[in-house]
This record gives structure tokens, C-alpha cells and sequence, in this order.
């Protein structure tokens, strides 16, 4: 991936940018650098996770399916890093409703973590009103 440059805001709704010749200068909180790991596909460390619907109104469905016996950890946080839903569930394959009905319109991460192994997986969801 030579000579693609990513740079991103989070979280931030203004920035501004000043552009001088040879130089740019941004103000605000700006991830210059993104690390890209490769992990394989959704279920190749038979750790596989869907949630639907995308955008979501009210109700998000979310189905786990695991190789392991390992508990489940399901998180729901806003782009502040603030954990707004938290519950584990023992058995591997389940599936849940997460009523997000009540938050505001926004986008919201929802993080998987398989207690044992350590394998996190996390989604980006759009909750409209």
C-alpha cells in the first residue's frame, strides 16, 4: 500500500486547515498515522460475529458464533470511548437484541471480546432517530 497517505478527525466537528506553500497546518485533534493489522476474515478464527439492522432505529440484532466455549463480552460505546452497554454471555453462540432505542442519533461502536483467546471484533453502527 505505497503512497496512500490516510489521515482522519474523531469526534472533532470543526477543523481548520492552513495551507502555506510546502507546508499544511491543522488545527485540532488529527490522527496523522493509521496501523493496519491484518486479522483474516470474520470467521477464520472461528469467531464470527453479525449485526443487522445498519443503520438502526430502535433494535440491534446481534448473532455470535464461536468455536470456543469461551464468554462472550458484548460493549456498546460511543466515539468518546464511554461504555454505554456492557453484558457477557457464557454460552458461545447466542443471539441478543440490544434496545439502543433511548441514545441519540449518532454512531456508535459495538465491541465483541472473546474472554479466553482475546479476539476482539468491532462494528460501526449509525443509530438514527
Amino acid at each position: 500500500m505505497e503512497g496512500i497517505t490516510l489521515q482522519w478527525t474523531m469526534g472533532e466537528s470543526l477543523v481548520s486547515t492552513v495551507r502555506a506553500p510546502g507546508n499544511i497546518y491543522t488545527e485540532g485533534f488529527h490522527q496523522p498515522e493509521l496501523i493496519v493489522v491484518p486479522w483474516g476474515n470474520n470467521d477464520q478464527q472461528g469467531f464470527q460475529v453479525n449485526l443487522f439492522p445498519n443503520p438502526v432505529h430502535s433494535i440491534l440484532t446481534v448473532n455470535v458464533r464461536s468455536d470456543s466455549d469461551n464468554e462472550v463480552n458484548v460493549e456498546v460505546l460511543d466515539l468518546m470511548g464511554r461504555k454505554l452497554y456492557d453484558r457477557g454471555y457464557l454460552k458461545p453462540n447466542f443471539q441478543h437484541d440490544i434496545n439502543l432505542k433511548e441514545l441519540p442519533s449518532s454512531v456508535y461502536l459495538i465491541r465483541f471480546i472473546e474472554d479466553e483467546t482475546g479476539i476482539t471484533k468491532v462494528f460501526k453502527v449509525h443509530k438514527t432517530r
